[in-house]
């Protein structure tokens, strides 16, 4: 992993070049209009290099810095996406024991 390094015209806060991952860590500059634009272009250029772009804020790092870690190794191949699994009956009924019969009142 690389702080700080270049891809084309851009600097990426970080990069795994290996796995064409960007890793950005926004402050809240990138929130304004202006901000989200150029971010959004920049990562559709990246995207068209083959990289993949996560972004975090400043503000999700500190609030939940284990979901972000989290996701870096979602994204790198490292742990598998967790699945919720389904209840039991469902809540749209069908689940185990069928579709619950309206009541005839």
């Amino acid at each position: 992993m690389r702080r700080q390094a270049p891809i084309g015209s851009f600097i990426a806060d970080f990069v795994v070049h290996d796995r064409k991952l960007v890793i950005e860590v926004d402050g809240e500059h990138h929130f304004t209009e202006t901000g989200m634009n150029r971010d959004q272009k920049r990562d559709a250029w990246l995207a068209t290099q083959g990289y993949l772009v996560l972004r975090f804020s400043t503000s999700e790092l500190g609030e939940n810095f284990d979901g972000c870690i989290e996701e870096l190794l979602r994204a790198l191949g490292l742990i598998e996406m967790k699945s919720t699994p389904t209840p039991s009956p469902s809540p749209q009924g069908g689940g185990e024991y069928g579709p619950v019969p309206s009541d005839p009142r």
